[in-house]
């Protein structure tokens, strides 16, 4: 996936201003590969990450959170987004946890720097699996045909684990910061 961002020659953007009272678009081209969509979770995420990261580290404005989308300690009693005063500390620090949670989503699937899997700091120990064919006697139509019924048999070193509470809930930390970035998109800019 390619993305090129171009502005207008500045002098096309001051007669535009002058003679149309307004701004030229920016021109994008964007390059889908047909495997890019395969995983489409990869190259968005490779763009979304810099994004978000960028706005936190330069942005100057912020957005306001619904409180239900808060936890607990960063909400605010009887929040008014209107009648901003006295709560500006607290809405600066909802955007920025906001953020954060949106960046650590999308970070889990961004393959730029390593291709690990969201999950594999929860898998714990070795991996000793060894595949055995067997006939099938169920059916005796299949054993004519010669199938096999496929078993996988732990072997001796077999130690491997899998941390499903901690798993389910970075799951769950990743599927609220994606949702967060779903519901509070066109609040995304400086």
């Amino acid at each position: 996936m390619k993305f090129k961002y171009r502005k207008w020659p500045e002098w096309m953007e001051w007669v535009a201003r002058r003679v149309f009272h307004r701004s030229l678009p920016y021109r994008v081209k964007t390059k889908v590969d047909r495997y890019d969509i395969w995983d489409m979770r990869l190259p968005v995420a490779s763009m979304v990450t810099p994004l978000l990261e960028q706005l936190k580290e330069k942005g100057v404005s912020y957005f306001y959170l619904d409180q239900e989308d808060l936890p607990e300690f960063l909400r605010v009693v009887d929040f008014d987004p209107d009648e901003d005063e006295g709560h500006g500390d607290a809405a600066v620090a909802q955007h920025t946890w906001a953020l954060d949670e949106m960046i650590f989503a999308f970070s889990n699937f961004d393959f730029r720097f390593d291709e690990k899997e969201w999950d594999d700091e929860f898998h714990h120990g070795v991996v000793d699996l060894d595949m055995q064919f067997t006939d099938i006697d169920v059916d005796p139509d299949i054993a004519e045909k010669g199938l096999k019924e496929l078993h996988i048999v732990e072997g001796p070193n077999h130690t491997h684990w899998y941390d499903e509470k901690g798993a389910m809930e970075k799951w769950n930390r990743i599927q609220h910061g994606t949702y967060l970035f779903g519901k509070y998109f066109t609040s995304l800019w400086d």
